[in-house]
């Protein structure tokens, strides 16, 4: 059975719950689990090896967006394109 663990991401902030559900998936591997860590709004920032994909799985920015200008306008479609650009951007980790 696969598993997909989705996690929220904290961007730059240490807050423990990444740490949390990397150990954890980290955990459920090593027992022998199809598990796969997806990052939902954010990056995860970690001080031990991430096993959860680089891609986030719903971007935060995007959401904000569409959360502030839920009326189409042209702005707003201005900015979702935007986000949606942003989204598709390599993250930045800190090993680079």
């Amino acid at each position: 059975m696969k598993i997909i663990y989705i996690a929220t991401g904290a961007a730059n902030m240490y807050c423990g719950t990444c740490m949390h559900d990397n150990a954890l998936a980290a955990g459920m591997k090593a027992a022998g689990e199809d598990v796969t860590l997806f990052p939902l709004y954010t990056p995860m920032r970690l001080d031990e090896e991430s096993v959860g994909e680089r891609r986030i799985f719903y971007g935060g920015i995007k959401a904000y967006l569409m959360q502030k200008y839920p009326r189409p306008f042209f702005g707003a479609i201005l900015f979702l394109a935007l986000a949606d650009w942003l989204i598709h951007l390599p993250p930045k980790t800190g090993e680079e």
